[in-house]
């Protein structure tokens, strides 16, 4: 689970990976879905990927048991209703398609709601059968093999503070102090 604690006693992330000091996940996951999560001990950073205004962009890779029309991709992308929430991908395309119909659509996300991906296939009368994110901002799974970790780079964190606005948001938060 990708949480800081579960009532229910189930593992965690932080059960998986040892760390000295406070940290937590920017970037949750479902139980039932896999992926790139990003954990930081530093809360400013955490809350600008995560907020929903900041429209940071997360990549997933979704396998359905069919593949959509044009017309449910658009729908997709123009927003869609389930349970009283809209819910819109900013881009939907076909991946690969298997022989048994099962096809992975490429997702991009930029607000990051609960379940979200989800409750939009569902909205389409379609269930995901995996769900695997990829990407958020310029942090890529790439390399680093499924239930591993590993430090990001200094590069890398340059980066993600500039696409985040971070600098702008410390002195604002400093102002304020």
């Amino acid at each position: 689970m990708t949480t800081c604690s579960d009532p229910f006693g189930r593992k965690t992330i932080f059960d998986l990976i040892e760390l000295d000091g406070h940290y937590f996940p920017a970037g949750r996951l479902d139980l039932n879905s896999r992926g790139l999560v990003f954990i930081t001990n530093d809360g400013l950073l955490c809350d600008l990927i995560i907020h929903p205004r900041n429209r940071i962009e997360k990549v997933y890779m979704v396998k359905i048991g069919r593949p959509l029309d044009q017309q449910e991709e658009k729908l997709l992308e123009n927003g869609v209703e389930f349970e009283g929430e809209s819910y819109r991908a900013l881009k939907v395309s076909a991946d690969k398609r298997y022989k048994n119909g099962d096809t992975v659509y490429k997702v991009v996300l930029n607000e990051g709601k609960k379940r979200e991906i989800r409750y939009m296939f569902k909205a389409l009368g379609v269930a995901v059968k995996d769900l695997f994110r990829v990407r958020i901002a310029n942090l890529s799974v790439e390399g680093v093999k499924e239930g591993s970790y590993r430090a990001l780079t200094e590069g890398e964190i340059r980066e993600l503070k500039e696409i985040t606005g971070y600098e702008k948001e410390s002195e604002k938060s400093k102002r304020k102090s």
